[in-house]
């Protein structure tokens, strides 16, 4: 799952979470939202540090 898709998840969740009435689901929809936001942030942040770690190897080998 990309990024994108994680946000993609996320905002479906948001939408659907306004249109919950009972608590318990608002909650569960509302926890599920941030997890996805949580896993396309944490997933750019890894992609990036591999970046700067290759880049980083490529400038010193030469």
């Amino acid at each position: 799952m990309t990024p994108k898709e994680c946000r993609d998840r996320a905002e479906h969740c948001r939408q659907a979470k306004a249109t919950i009435e009972d608590d318990f689901t608002r909650r569960y929809l509302a926890a599920l939202e941030q997890s996805y936001r949580v896993l396309a942030n944490t997933q750019e942040a890894v992609r990036q540090a591999l970046k700067d770690w290759s880049d980083h190897n490529d400038q010193t080998k030469q």
